[in-house]
C-alpha cells in the first residue's frame, strides 16, 4: 500500500484577501508572475483562463530535468479555495485564501503527493520535502508583491508517506 503524503506553506499577506484569490485565479496574467520562473515553465491556457474550468499546460524543472505536466482547475469554495489537479501524476495542490481583517490573508499552497513505493518513492519523498517548501516560500512572496503587500509571517508543515 502507498500512503499520500503533503506539503503546506501559508504566509500571512499584508493584501486584501479578494486580491490574493485574484491573482491565484488568473492563469493568463497573474497566476504566471508569481510561479517562480527558476523552477516552472511557461503556463500556456488550453481553457477558460480565471478560476474553474481552466486547464492549462506547464512544467516543472528539478534537478536538471523537466517535467511537463497539465492541470486543470476547480474551486470548491469560490474566492477561497482553488485546486489545481495535475492530470498525470495524480498531484493536487490547493490554494487556501482566508481574511485576517480587510487587509490581511492567510494564503496557503498545499500539494498532496501520490506516496510511491520502493527507492524510487523514498527519493521522490526525499526531493520534494527538501526543494518543495522553499519554492512554495518564494511564490508566497512573489504573491504578495504582486498584489502591493507584503509577507509578514510564514509557516512550513508536512504529513504522511
Amino acid at each position: 500500500m502507498t500512503v499520500d503524503y503533503t506539503i503546506a506553506v501559508s504566509a500571512l499577506i499584508t493584501a486584501p484577501p479578494s486580491a490574493c484569490y485574484a491573482a491565484i485565479a488568473d492563469y493568463r496574467v497573474a497566476h504566471p508572475q508569481i510561479v517562480p520562473p527558476k523552477y516552472f515553465g511557461p503556463i500556456v491556457v488550453l481553457a477558460g483562463g480565471v478560476g474553474a474550468g481552466t486547464r492549462a499546460t506547464c512544467s516543472l524543472r528539478l534537478m536538471g530535468k523537466t517535467y511537463p505536466f497539465t492541470f486543470e482547475v476547480t474551486e470548491p469554495v469560490p474566492g477561497r479555495v482553488l485546486v489545481e489537479t495535475n492530470a498525470g501524476a495524480g498531484g493536487v495542490s490547493t490554494f487556501t485564501v482566508v481574511g485576517e481583517g480587510a487587509s490581511s490573508a492567510r494564503v496557503t499552497i498545499e500539494t498532496r503527493f501520490p506516496g510511491r513505493r520502493g527507492l524510487r518513492g523514498v527519493l521522490e519523498r526525499l526531493v520534494t520535502r527538501r526543494v518543495f517548501p522553499g519554492i512554495y516560500a518564494e511564490e508566497l512572496r512573489r504573491l504578495a508583491n504582486y498584489v502591493g503587500g507584503a509577507v509578514v509571517s510564514s509557516k512550513t508543515a508536512t504529513a504522511g508517506g
